[in-house]
């Protein structure tokens, strides 16, 4: 049995190990190659230190460096009932190079037809190599096609949730699906927003709408509200990806309101893992949850 631990800084993996050893689990450590090269170059395991490092490595042998590794990985990995059929770039230039004995085979524009004509079964993103959008987009893509995706590499800590773990050498290996765009998570959250709207537009709306043509400035909590129609008529959520975020509406949903992009951070390239992570892990609860967040931070500017 292999079990993996994978959450937030600070969110008790440690304590969870020690427990599991303590009933006789062997622990292996959720190192990731940057981590590994800072050790082999006595650097301190910091953030912003493994940050810089990792830009350093690709710097000196190529964006790929770390899905090089990986492959190397997936050729020791004996036990592993894997067949590597070849890898995907994004150059047709590439298509029918060696890459560590593997021939690139295609490119992330005919995936699809790549996957139907090998009958693969399987993908493998590396999250050092590829934008989490990317990813999605990809996914998106070949909806509808019996495949499983899945994400290996060092920066996967954002993604929480129900997540199926399995390991590859010492790194995670985590599925991929988004709750998102899963029928029954898209009724639910237009119930939401329409329960929530609807009643707002009659006894909210009016008010704030005067409220914002007598004074020139506007609150986060009035932009909010004013954004209320666009809403009842379907082109916007209530929560979703920020307006203007590189996005396929299939995969990300509709532009919010409010999100992750607004209670968290206004850092672009968080901004894209916070989307990965809504996309992900959407259902009504969290919707609630960024929505409170969301109310008490507008409040409290105002």
């Amino acid at each position: 049995m292999i079990i993996g631990l994978t959450g937030r800084i600070a969110g008790g993996k440690g304590v969870a190990s020690d427990f599991f050893r303590a009933k006789g689990f062997e622990y292996l450590s959720l190192s990731n190659e940057v981590r590994e090269e800072a050790n082999k170059r006595g650097l301190p395991l910091e953030r912003k230190s493994l940050q810089d490092l990792g830009n350093l490595m690709r710097k000196e042998e190529g964006s790929s460096v770390l899905a090089k590794r990986v492959i190397k990985k997936i050729k020791k990995k004996k036990t592993d009932l894997r067949n590597v059929v070849g890898l995907i770039d994004f150059s047709n230039k590439n298509i029918g190079h060696q890459i560590e004995s593997f021939e690139v085979i295609g490119t992330d524009q005919n995936i699809k037809r790549i996957i139907k004509e090998y009958k693969i079964n399987e993908v493998i993103f590396s999250s050092g190599e590829i934008a989490y959008n990317k990813m999605m987009e990809i996914v998106a893509k070949c909806s509808g096609e019996n495949v499983e995706f899945k994400i290996v590499g060092s920066n996967l800590d954002f993604i929480v949730g129900k997540t199926a773990v399995t390991m590859l050498d010492d790194m995670p290996v985590i599925e991929l699906s988004y709750n998102i765009t899963l029928p029954q998570q898209k009724f639910i959250k237009t119930i939401l927003d329409y329960s929530i709207v609807i009643p707002s537009l009659i006894f909210i709306y009016p008010f704030i709408f005067f409220k914002s043509k007598l004074v020139n400035k506007q609150s986060d909590f009035t932009k909010f509200i004013m954004g209320f129609p666009k809403v009842f008529i379907g082109q916007l959520s209530l929560v979703g990806p920020k307006e203007g975020t590189l996005q396929t509406e299939s995969f990300l949903g509709k532009t919010g309101l409010t999100g992750y992009w607004y209670i968290d951070t206004e850092n672009s390239d968080d901004i894209e893992k916070l989307n990965f992570y809504y996309a992900k892990n959407q259902n009504i609860w969290l919707d609630l949850e960024i929505l409170a967040k969301s109310l008490n931070k507008m409040w409290s500017k105002k």
